[in-house]
């Protein structure tokens, strides 16, 4: 028989929590950025798979209030200076 009760460990837990939540910042930034690459008339897929790109996007606080702007923002920095 298993051990129902036994008490889960905290780290791990914390873990595994840090680990979603990541992900899901992830997960809204390149939402982002295909929602404004449109509007830009960009390739988003090109955007994503720049490394230089990414690194900026990952600089981006996906819980900001003017997220938008600065997504908007850098998609059409990154079209301007890559065409």
């Amino acid at each position: 028989m298993s051990d129902d009760t036994s008490i889960p460990d905290a780290a791990a837990l914390r873990a595994a929590l840090d680990s979603r939540v990541a992900e899901q910042r992830q997960l809204r930034r390149e939402h982002g950025v295909r929602s404004m690459a449109t509007k830009a008339g960009a390739a988003a897929d090109a955007l994503l798979d720049s490394l230089a790109f990414s690194n900026q996007l990952a600089g981006l606080d996906p819980d900001a209030g003017d997220l938008d702007v600065a997504w908007l923002d850098l998609v059409v920095g990154a079209t301007k200076n890559n065409p």
